[in-house]
């Protein structure tokens, strides 16, 4: 465990010990006096730590709580599978708890630090962005668990157990802040009036570089996100909602995807620590699930999709084993000749990504189907969704560098308008967005429905708890049971269906 993760597990989000920040690129920082007082007071560290400061690590450590759902919650959309039996993608319930520290005692702690310190210093573009990074995690917490703190957190001592705000004040916050965010953001600048740690610059922003529009592009495809995810709510108005967050000016190519680079030893991805498991010691525990390698290849003998051999590579490094195969889900299925990342594959290599223009694309081509009237039955959609759809892929398949004929080959496939269905543009987005949390949220709005995911079916040896249903939620993490079991318990508690149950923001 380096200096960094060490630190990530000592700061608690009720608590009023808070993380103070990252220094020198985005990984040092210190901790405050957890008891109170001045009992512990350090005079060679300042009292209070740049703006520019706190952003990158805020941006950090999203994009580790991003890669933990999205790595674990994969066994659940059968993107990957494991190689024993009894494991996670039988549909056991996982607690996430790496995820919740990234989320809870890293991010949203010093997210809110880094509002208010920067509201005092009058500096909006900050506090837009650290609106805007609040929403970000809020949205992966309760996508992940439901109900969860947010209005009663970070308040220190004043109460050491925050409750948890429902499902559905959690969406509601999300668009606030999304909303309060864009505010901030298109305010006159006015970083030559501010102290040098407090301005909004390229120093103190990993993603964007201190570009304001493209916080605001990337807020308006967040809001565009957030509104797509209540389909079951009412699928028409949610599409129109995510078309009018989009047509509000949200991200214009690849160039603005909301990613985290991971660029060099001292931060290497979390991906290139689960690919060198495959070549060190070979102490790996997942491969490809063949749900999504079958939906990755075409033909008889089937032919891989041209983005599979760059994202997968064999058991010994070498080329994609043809035909590829993937491990059946819940079957123990062993890994001779099977497809997994390796350090040379393309996720080890790349940054993270959080939200990008071709997930944009995704949901614009969704929407457009369903405000047409579209249904998870129906045939034809409007011309412009086809042409999203086209976008998206094409976009996704630039980002991996696939080649362009590859790409004009693969795009010409794509069905007239008037032969698309639903199930036409979920299954692309299913394919493109490999390991993201989006899919998992994405398989449970439409209630993993095989109108939709074509040929879906539980896992072999399926835990017998979940009664034959499909997983609907992640468990609590056993910190949180213990340290706020109050909270804990008034949400589900010792309930056995808990991770069946479906959550507020799927119920018809």
């Amino acid at each position: 465990m380096n200096f960094f993760q060490h630190l990530q597990k000592r700061v608690r989000y009720g608590l009023t010990g808070l993380m103070a920040l990252a220094v020198i690129a985005f990984t040092a920082f210190g901790c405050e006096d957890y008891i109170g007082g001045n009992t512990n007071v350090d005079p060679t560290r300042p009292a209070q730590v740049d703006l520019r400061t706190m952003l990158p690590a805020i941006q950090l450590s999203s994009a580790n709580a991003y890669y933990s759902v999205g790595i674990n919650t994969a066994q659940w959309t059968q993107q990957m599978s494991s190689i024993l039996q009894g494991a996670s993608d039988t549909h056991i319930p996982n607690g996430l708890g790496n995820a919740w520290t990234e989320v809870y005692l890293d991010a949203m702690t010093n997210a809110d630090r880094m509002i208010k310190q920067a509201n005092a210093q009058r500096s909006p573009y900050y506090e837009g962005a650290g609106k805007i990074m609040q929403a970000i995690n809020l949205g992966l917490a309760t996508d992940a668990f439901e109900n969860v703190p947010y209005s009663q957190a970070f308040k220190g001592s004043e109460n050491l157990f925050p409750t948890y705000d429902r499902q559905e004040q959690v969406y509601a916050t999300i668009q606030t802040l999304l909303n309060e965010g864009i505010e901030l953001l298109r305010r006159p600048n006015n970083n030559a009036d501010l102290a040098a740690g407090a301005q909004f610059t390229n120093r103190g922003d990993i993603v964007y570089g201190g570009t304001v529009a493209s916080w605001i592009a990337v807020a308006n495809a967040l809001r565009a996100r957030y509104a797509i995810h209540l389909t079951a709510k009412g699928a028409t108005m949610a599409a129109q909602n995510a078309l009018t967050a989009l047509n509000a000016g949200a991200l214009t190519s690849n160039a603005q995807d909301f990613q985290f680079p991971y660029a060099n030893a001292r931060t290497p991805s979390p991906y290139l620590g689960l690919a060198n498991q495959t070549v060190l010691n070979s102490t790996f525990t997942v491969l490809f699930g063949e749900y999504y390698v079958s939906k990755m290849s075409s033909g008889s003998p089937r032919v891989p999709d041209p983005r599979l051999p760059i994202i997968a590579g064999a058991s010994n490094g070498g080329a994609l084993p043809l035909p590829p195969v993937g491990g059946i889900s819940g079957a123990g299925s062993g890994t001779a000749g099977r497809p997994f990342i390796t350090p040379n594959s393309w996720f080890p290599r790349n940054p993270i990504q959080i939200i990008t223009f071709a997930e944009q694309k995704f949901i614009e081509a969704e929407a457009r189907f369903l405000a047409a009237g579209g249904t998870e039955t129906s045939i034809g959609a409007p011309a412009d969704a086809r042409t999203a759809l086209v976008d998206a892929i094409r976009a996704n398949m630039q980002k991996y560098g696939v080649a362009t004929a590859d790409i004009t080959a693969y795009t010409d496939r794509i069905p007239a308008a008037a032969q698309i269905r639903l199930s036409t543009i979920m299954e692309e987005k299913y394919k493109a967005l490999f390991t993201h949390p989006e899919i998992w949220v994405d398989m449970r709005r439409y209630a993993y429905s095989t109108n939709v995911y074509t040929g879906l079916t539980l896992p072999e040896n399926h835990n017998p708890e979940a009664g034959g249903k499909w997983i609907q939620r992640a468990q609590y993490p056993l910190s949180e049971q213990n340290r706020n079991r109050e909270a804990y318990q008034a949400n589900w508690g010792t309930a056995r269906d808990f991770f069946t149950t479906v959550m507020w923001r799927d119920r018809r």
